[in-house]
């Protein structure tokens, strides 16, 4: 059985249709890439799918229950978490506060046990500060943990991005363009967490790359969207040698 599905997904801003009957699913601990031009319709399938979005028409279903009309909060709740493709981060935190707001939504004391400052809660907050820095450790910032977000080289930021969606346990990571600024040692680095992740953390993952490089070396399947609908699916092989997909996105003579 598919951990995520979406039938037929269709949205509509005014008359114009940004993704069109898009269907696809991920299965445990599988790494499947979403590719195609800009404007494709790639992120707003991320938003549909992460509740940000409500579909016009069309289902998308976790371990096979329904989420449509779900809020982000109550979506990252059932275990299907983000990054974006434009980093938000909170500038007056430090990196560690980063992480651990986002796994506030967790944890079980109160507002009483909180304003209190009883045993339990601050047992609580001692596990969850244990658990951010090693989050912090996983994706190489440990080092880096009392900086704000500002004070981190780009490629730093998006992996404090990845880190934060760790935070709330997730069993689905949505990856939104991770790469994007990265150099080429950069990108070798993140192939690397991306793969530990996987294995590591049992993820499944749905990544969103133009790095076609990076997409065709670590995906197991790939799905190529063109004016918000599925014009391909399969493996990298498969989809590089596409004559819809190079004319659609790659281009004739593309290489990858």
């Amino acid at each position: 059985m598919a951990l995520l599905e979406a039938h037929g997904l269709t949205h509509y801003f005014g008359g114009l249709a940004a993704v069109k009957n898009v269907s696809l699913e991920l299965h445990p601990c599988e790494l499947v890439g979403l590719i195609g031009p800009n404007g494709a319709g790639k992120t707003t399938l991320f938003n549909l799918i992460s509740g940000v979005y409500t579909p016009s028409a069309g289902d998308i279903r976790f371990r096979g229950e329904s989420i449509v009309g779900l809020p982000p909060h109550e979506v990252a709740r059932h275990g299907i978490t983000r990054t974006f493709q434009n980093i938000r981060l909170f500038g007056g935190m430090s990196a560690l506060d980063n992480v651990k707001v986002a796994r506030h939504h967790r944890t079980r004391s109160g507002m009483l046990a909180s304003l209190l400052r009883t045993a339990a809660f601050r047992a609580e907050e001692t596990a969850l500060e244990h658990e951010a820095l090693a989050l912090l450790d996983l994706v190489g910032l440990a080092d880096r943990a009392a900086d704000p977000p500002g004070a981190l080289p780009y490629g730093l930021q998006r992996r404090l991005e990845i880190a934060r969606a760790l935070a709330g346990a997730p069993e689905v990571l949505l990856l939104d363009e991770p790469a994007a600024g990265m150099n080429q040692s950069e990108v070798a680095d993140l192939i690397t967490l991306i793969r530990r992740l996987r294995e590591e953390r049992e993820l499944a993952i749905l990544l969103i790359e133009h790095q076609m490089p990076l997409v065709m070396n670590i995906c197991q399947r790939v799905y190529v969207l063109d004016f918000g609908e599925v014009i391909a699916h399969g493996t990298p092989a498969e989809i590089q040698n596409d004559p819809r997909v190079i004319e659609a996105y790659l281009g004739t003579g593309a290489r990858m």
